[in-house]
Parts: C-alpha cells; sequence; structure tokens
C-alpha cells in the first residue's frame, strides 16, 4: 500500500512539473490528417474532440468531425516540414470552437489559415480578431501573430464565418508573453 502511495505521488509531481514546463514554452499544433506523419517540433490536431492528448495537453474540438485534409499543396509534396505545414489543414465549422486549455495571462499567438484551394475567412482567438470576412486565392496562406489575453484557462478559436466550413486553420504557434506589452501589429 505504501508503494502504491508513493507511485500516485510521483505522478502527481510529475504532472505538477510537466504542465508547469508546458505553460512555460511554446506550443506548436498543426491541424492534420492521421495519414500525413506530423512535421518535427510540432503536436497534431486530428479535429477530434477536446480532452486529454496523448503529448500531455488538453485541447480539441466542440466536437469531433472528420474535416481534416491533406490537400498535397506543396510541390514538390511533403518535401519538408513547411510543405507539410501548408498542405495540412482542418475546416473550422461554423460555431464549433477549438480550445486548448492554458494558464490564465497574456499569450503571443501565430495562426495559419488558407490553403490549396480559395476560400473565406473569419477567425477569433478569444475577443480578438484575426480575420473578419478575409478572401484567400488558391494556394494563398495567411499568418497573423497577435496577444490574446486568457482568462477562463483556456484559449478558444471560433470562426465567425457565416458559412460552413470556409474558415480553413493550418496550425497555430502558442508563446507565454513574459513581457505583459502586446506584440506590435
Amino acid at each position: 500500500m505504501r508503494s502504491m502511495s508513493r507511485v500516485i505521488v510521483l505522478i502527481f509531481a510529475l504532472f505538477l512539473v510537466f504542465g508547469a514546463f508546458a505553460a512555460a514554452q511554446e506550443i506548436r499544433i498543426n491541424f492534420q490528417d492521421k495519414d500525413t506523419p506530423v512535421p518535427e517540433g510540432w503536436l497534431p490536431d486530428y479535429h477530434e474532440e477536446f480532452g486529454p492528448k496523448d503529448n500531455g495537453l488538453v485541447y480539441g474540438w466542440e466536437q469531433a468531425e472528420t474535416m481534416a485534409r491533406n490537400r498535397d499543396a506543396a510541390d514538390p509534396p511533403q518535401a519538408n516540414t513547411w510543405d507539410i505545414l501548408r498542405s495540412t489543414m482542418t475546416h473550422m465549422r461554423n460555431g464549433k470552437v477549438w480550445e486548448i486549455e492554458l494558464e490564465n495571462g497574456l499569450y503571443d499567438v501565430e495562426i495559419c489559415v488558407g490553403e490549396a484551394w480559395g476560400t473565406n475567412i473569419s477567425l477569433k482567438a478569444e475577443n480578438v480578431i484575426f480575420w473578419h470576412n478575409v478572401k484567400t486565392r488558391n494556394r494563398e496562406w495567411l499568418i497573423k501573430s497577435m496577444t490574446v489575453e486568457v482568462t477562463d484557462g483556456r484559449l478558444t478559436l471560433n470562426p465567425l464565418d457565416a458559412a460552413k466550413w470556409e474558415t480553413r486553420i493550418c496550425w497555430i504557434v502558442i508563446k507565454p508573453n513574459t513581457t505583459g506589452e502586446p506584440m506590435p501589429e
């Protein structure tokens, strides 16, 4: 019984240490299908329901769906990490949010949207609008970095488009903002 208590305490301590480490580090998530190799240095999101992932973080979608795609947009396809990041994406269903558990505070968030086919992008993170009704052409990607504040323990991405599946997200990079100042626009 005593050894079981020690194991539980050790697991709890590791969870606290890893949780604190993860909160202080950059998080890079690629929205992709399960058949595509995960780019080195990135974590995958397969458009699965919000919950704990094998990588120790808690994130996901309000509703699991088969919306992740690999459009093989790169030429030649899948030649490097950048090509995989551009080729993979997921459709954001209107009204369905994506969230990740984070400590409350300021975060610098970089988001890439777009894909091989033209689309109409409208997306906000927390209460910060990244794009609203912005049209992209075929093989056009938009990348924007902004500072957002998490006040409820979760960073939330919300599509703002009126049409189904118009906003297509490729990746997100989240870094704690240690300066307390917003990123320059």
